[in-house]
């Protein structure tokens, strides 16, 4: 018999939670949240960027770390890669961990500057950077 859940509601599940769903039952728990909800009392885009940020360290320990205005991001197998803000009239510039795409292996940084917003992806195994006017989506087997 197979059966399905389509939603449930509620806090952020623990990383080796959903990987003990997936080895035990072949379940892949997905968390996605409301940026509506989460950046309701945002004052700018970099505050919704800090906002999410916070909820993203929470929920992948040991990927990234925030050190006041700088953001150092895990290389794999070795090595850390650095985002500093900016925040000078005219020139500001920040960087939030937005997602970690472990089936190519690379993370995904919500990047505002100024007042336009856009993604950073950065392949952790090169740390190359890459600027995208838009968050990208995997393809459906989530490899490219």
């Amino acid at each position: 018999m197979r059966s399905s859940l389509s939603e449930v509601t509620g806090s952020a599940v623990p990383r080796a939670m959903a990987e003990t769903f997936k080895t035990a039952y072949g379940v892949r728990v997905l968390q996605i949240w409301g940026m509506t909800e989460t950046c309701a009392s945002a004052e700018s885009p970099t505050h919704c960027g800090r906002l999410i940020e916070t909820l993203q360290l929470q929920r992948l320990p040991g990927l990234a770390r925030r050190d006041g205005n700088v953001l150092t991001v895990t290389l794999y197998p070795t090595g850390a890669a650095t985002f500093t803000d900016v925040d000078e009239a005219g020139n500001a510039r920040s960087y939030s961990l937005w997602d970690a795409l472990d089936p190519i292996n690379a993370v995904l940084l919500y990047t505002t500057t100024n007042e336009t917003t856009s993604f950073t992806l950065l392949q952790r195994r090169t740390n190359r950077r890459f600027s995208l006017p838009a968050e990208p989506v995997l393809s459906p087997d989530r490899q490219r």
